[in-house]
């Protein structure tokens, strides 16, 4: 073998061990830290979440996953991949959930990163404390085409990290987003109290691309009052707003959230 061949051999080797150690690190999973509690906010120990189990202070940590790409692959794709979390939880006595958060461009992001998830709560599976959880301020939103009311919590959108959770927000997404540039929206806000009244605010955002704009209107605000009341799995909402009148069921476990309540209305409007 001459030089001049023993040379290119050389090089071809060369660019192939470069070509093979040419990677780039891609996100699997970040780091997700957390703690898991009941709809009174306990704590819950060794529940499973993905493969480890919480501490006593229904603490846990799922540590971060990445791999190893082809550099000039990963090249031609011109963006970070997506990236779709789902971790199973599971606590006997408990009625099942997942985490699932999605992102867009999480493949991209650097080593070490973390993401909080706070509070995830978990419904017991004997729960029947439906008049205390739905004594809270609401976000109501009317499906009538569903027969439905949701009821929602503040920041709803922002605290979805479950799987049921996130099947609503994406139902839901534009009664929930607030974009009145793009079209009216109406908010209603329910304040259920534990006397049985009931504080509602109906706000309707116009559309408005700026306010020296010669069409331009301030919003419309209606403060009213109503009753609700609450038997045997049916909730009575009593009020001068058609949107949120009528008898509905609370059917457990799909339906109930401690982020959520999904109501069907027993007789239609």
């Amino acid at each position: 073998m001459n030089s001049i061949q023993r040379f290119k051999n050389i090089t071809i080797l060369l660019f192939i061990i470069l070509l093979l150690s040419s990677c780039v690190s891609r996100l699997i999973r970040p780091t997700l830290t957390g703690t898991i509690v009941d709809f009174e906010g306990n704590p819950i120990e060794n529940c499973s979440v993905g493969s480890v189990k919480t501490d006593k202070d229904g603490y846990f940590e799922l540590v971060e996953i990445r791999k190893n790409r082809f550099y000039f692959t990963e090249l031609f794709k011109m963006e970070a991949p997506p990236i779709f979390i789902s971790e199973p939880i599971h606590k006997d006595g408990y009625i099942d959930e997942k985490i699932e958060i999605f992102h867009k461009y999480g493949g991209g992001l650097p080593k070490g990163a973390t993401w909080n998830l706070d509070s995830i709560h978990l419904m017991k599976s004997s729960f029947d404390e439906y008049s205390k959880l739905l004594q809270n301020s609401w976000l109501a939103v009317d499906m009538p085409d569903e027969n439905t009311l949701y009821l929602l919590r503040n920041n709803f959108k922002k605290r979805c990290k479950t799987k049921k959770c996130n099947t609503i927000s994406n139902k839901l997404d534009t009664n929930i987003t607030k974009s009145p540039k793009n079209s009216n929206v109406t908010r209603i806000h329910l304040k259920l109290k534990e006397n049985g009244q009931m504080d509602i605010v109906k706000i309707i955002h116009y559309r408005n691309i700026s306010s020296t704009n010669p069409n331009f209107k301030e919003n419309d605000t209606l403060r009213t009052q109503g009753k609700w009341f609450l038997n045997s799995g049916y909730l009575r909402l009593s009020s001068n707003l058609e949107e949120i009148e009528g008898t509905y069921h609370i059917s457990p476990a799909e339906n109930v959230g401690y982020q959520y309540v999904v109501l069907r209305r027993f007789k239609n409007r």
